[in-house]
């Protein structure tokens, strides 16, 4: 005696998509298993992939367009200042950084003693701080630092170099009262006077001077007399003790030339990797 057979059972696929036509020839059981798997008509799934389509190359143009936000807008002066730097023979020269308190020049050697004269000030120890890091960054090799007796001058030097182990010669040349009285004398012997700082420079490293910003007729470069809070400038020295300019760079610029340098340095490694 043959067992009556079983019609097939029809087999549901898991992720079947199920049309409002399908639904209304399915009986209740199969009501339920749409339910359970959900509707999706398909006019949904054809706008969701128009949307994926048309913000596709807009996030595309996006990334093509947008630049590398370690690419700063000073990358070409970034690129020709620091060969310079590590080759040495220049001389940087740096007015003291914010400053807060006021000059008493009534006091005698005033500018010798932080009480009497301006100090650096919390955000001039940042602003040094931001500078000392970046010329590590950088490896810039330091040859000589001189400074002015001036206290924000003294501390300006003292919070660049940030180590204790290179020595800020302190020079009387470049104090204020100093140079004020021989510019009264002959101001062509205060601007030889003040130039031969920047003469005395090391083949193999940088020199480092901390002033103030110097009177025009006795500066040896016109930048000298211009330098505002947290600025400084690089020079070489020509034949004929000639002073060229190379750049002139604020404490936030130089923090932006040593994190684009390291980026481009890490670049450049990855692809030699590759």
């Amino acid at each position: 005696m043959h067992k009556p057979m079983r019609p097939p059972l029809k087999v549901l696929r898991p992720l079947r998509f199920f049309s409002l036509r399908d639904i209304a020839k399915n009986n209740v059981a199969k009501n339920n298993t749409a339910k359970k798997y959900g509707v999706f008509p398909p006019v949904f799934l054809i706008l969701a992939l128009a949307l994926m389509l048309r913000s596709y190359p807009i996030q595309a143009a996006d990334r093509v367009s947008k630049p590398s936000p370690q690419m700063p807008s000073l990358a070409v002066l970034y690129d020709a200042i620091a060969p310079q730097l590590y080759a040495g023979n220049l001389t940087v020269y740096f007015v003291p950084f914010h400053t807060q308190g006021e000059d008493q020049i009534d006091t005698p050697d005033w500018w010798k003693h932080c009480p009497f004269s301006k100090a650096v000030s919390e955000q001039g120890m940042h602003e040094a701080a931001t500078v000392s890091r970046a010329i590590s960054t950088l490896n810039i090799p330091i040859g000589l630092v001189r400074s002015s007796e001036l206290c924000s001058a003294l501390s300006t030097a003292t919070f660049v170099v940030g180590n204790p182990a290179i020595t800020v010669y302190v020079t009387p040349d470049l104090n204020p009262v100093e140079i004020q009285k021989l510019f009264d004398r002959n101001e062509q012997i205060v601007r030889a006077l003040v130039a031969a700082h920047f003469t005395a420079g090391w083949k193999d490293s940088i020199t480092i001077l901390s002033g103030f910003q110097l009177p025009p007729l006795a500066a040896p470069h016109p930048v000298l007399s211009d330098l505002q809070n947290g600025e400084s400038a690089i020079f070489r020295t020509l034949p004929g003790a000639q002073l060229e300019l190379v750049a002139r760079l604020n404490w936030r610029q130089w923090e932006q030339m040593a994190e684009y340098i390291k980026y481009r340095a890490l670049n450049a490694s990855r692809t030699k990797k590759k």
